[in-house]
Parts: structure tokens; sequence; C-alpha cells
């Protein structure tokens, strides 16, 4: 299950964002659902993002990567790595924006 749920944290898709969106946001918490993953739903349990709007992040970003194949949108870099224990935490950043998705693994 853990490969499968980075698999999906590496999928790609998503557009420009806003300009102007500048600040470190703490947006909801949210589910990725099973209708757009084809596999299980996805539980974020934090997301922060900084030169884009939380929209972005959740209904642009994540939405499209779960939904795409498996290189990164176009500029963005994603790295995915543990944050110790059972938490999962993807980083996309391209340029100065960045999107940190915080997954914590189900057993």
């Amino acid at each position: 299950m853990f490969a499968l749920v980075v698999t999906l944290s590496l999928l790609a898709g998503g557009s420009a964002a806003p300009a102007g969106a500048t600040s470190v946001l703490r947006c909801p918490s949210m589910t990725v659902p099973v209708g757009v993953t084809k596999t299980i739903p996805i539980s974020y349990a934090d997301i922060i993002v900084s030169g884009v709007t939380c929209n972005y992040a959740e209904k642009v970003f994540l939405i499209d990567t779960s939904k795409a194949g498996s290189a990164p949108p176009s500029g963005w870099r994603i790295k995915v790595a543990s944050a110790g224990g059972s938490t999962i935490e993807d980083t996309c950043t391209r340029g100065a924006q960045s999107i940190r998705f915080r997954l914590v693994r189900k057993s």
C-alpha cells in the first residue's frame, strides 16, 4: 500500500499558478476520492503552499496529478520523503512556488 501511495503522489498534471500569490498558507486537509485516483482514496493531513493558492493546490495540482501519468507537471520538481514515523511528505517546487502534502500512512 505504501508503494501505491507514493506512486499516486508522483502522478502528473497542473497548470500555471496565479500571479501575486506569494504568502505561505496552510490549506485544509483533504481526501482525494477513489473516483479520481481509481484505486483507493488518499487523505492528506496537512497541505502548505507558498506562491500558489490553496484552491490551486487542492482543486488543480493534486486532482490533475492523481488522474494523469507518472511525470511531474511541467516545470515542477517533486520530492517524496518520509517525515518520520508513518508520515509521507511530498514537496513540490517550481521556482519560488512550493506545495507540501503530508500523508499519514494508514496500515
